[in-house]
């Protein structure tokens, strides 16, 4: 049975203490939750870690933090940092297990709202949605993870796999031969290339000494998506507004559509098409430029420091 308190419920009657040292009473005993946490999950006590982290994000100072378009977060920031960790490491948890990989893609789109360029948070999306069948999902999360580590074999090979069930033959085989580039001696990308080929050109049949490396299932689910997503061109698509070109905002969107996508009164599949506005984007700078403001630029300079996995969080299997 855990059982702890956090300093934010302590009253303080004569008021011999200013706001800013409660606050740091409260980020402190914030941070030695986080501590107590993260040790639970590395000793693989994971339910006790998973109560401690949610209810680190109840905490007030962590729901005061809010991702917003118009308001940029920085990790410098220790509640900002705690938020970010606390929410990607419950992902991890959740996503040990099937029956919670929900909540898992949940806590990691909750963790792109606060930064968004972490590669590992972004294939772990990707992961979840590609087993989902989630492929669009899939393919934004990494080409993102991509766009941001051009060498990340795990998510160049998964991308590929993703194109090519979408039937995105092109870009496909773009992939794989930025794949084998990192990895010359890459046999499932070699094999998924060779497959493609003959899809793109059936003049030669593989040989049945090639090795396939997977292949087989891929193409299965391949054969799934097209008759998925036959009956999903049907559907109306679901539109995004974008109302500023950052992250951020991006990240919302998806967090709200994917929510809105898992509720028990949705009727619309995951591989329904889905289309991102930027006519509200348009608007605004129009807006902006008449009333004669300075349109908000995404923001620019160092990023901001990002956590030791050694330190920080537990490490990746």
């Amino acid at each position: 049975m855990i059982s702890f308190s956090f300093l934010e419920d302590v009253s303080n009657p004569d008021g011999s203490q200013s706001k800013d040292e409660l606050r740091e009473q409260q980020e402190a005993q914030n941070y030695r939750t986080y501590e107590h946490a993260l040790r639970c999950q590395q000793s693989g006590q994971l339910d006790e870690a998973k109560a401690l982290y949610a209810a680190l994000l109840d905490t007030s100072l962590l729901r005061k933090i809010e991702p917003s378009p118009f308001v940029s977060l920085s990790l410098s920031s220790q509640s900002v940092m705690l938020k970010y960790l606390a929410s990607k490491n419950l992902a991890a948890i959740y996503e040990r297990r099937p029956e919670t990989r929900d909540e898992a893609l949940r806590y990691y789109l909750q963790a792109t709202q606060i930064d968004g360029t972490d590669v590992v948070v972004w294939y772990h999306i990707g992961r979840l949605a590609f087993a989902s069948g989630d492929l669009a999902l899939a393919r934004h999360a990494l080409e993102t993870s991509v766009s941001l580590q051009p060498s990340h074999l795990m998510s160049l090979d998964l991308l590929a796999e993703t194109l090519y069930c979408i039937g995105d033959y092109d870009a496909c085989l773009e992939t794989l031969d930025r794949g084998l580039d990192v990895q010359p001696g890459f046999e499932k990308a070699a094999a998924l290339r060779r497959r493609v080929e003959y899809e793109l050109k059936p003049r030669r049949r593989p040989s049945a000494n090639e090795p396939t490396c997977g292949i087989v299932e891929l193409q299965r689910k391949r054969q799934k998506t097209a008759v998925d997503t036959e009956a999903d061109t049907r559907v109306e698509p679901s539109t995004l507004r974008l109302k500023l070109a950052t992250w951020m905002q991006l990240g919302s969107l998806l967090a709200k559509a994917f929510e809105d996508r898992c509720s028990s009164n949705s009727s619309i599949s995951p591989n329904a098409p889905t289309r991102v506005s930027l006519d509200a984007l348009a608007e605004h700078e129009a807006a902006a430029v008449d009333a004669g403001a300075k349109v908000p630029e995404v923001p620019s300079g160092d990023s901001p420091a990002k956590p030791n996995p050694q330190d920080s969080t537990p490490a990746e299997p």
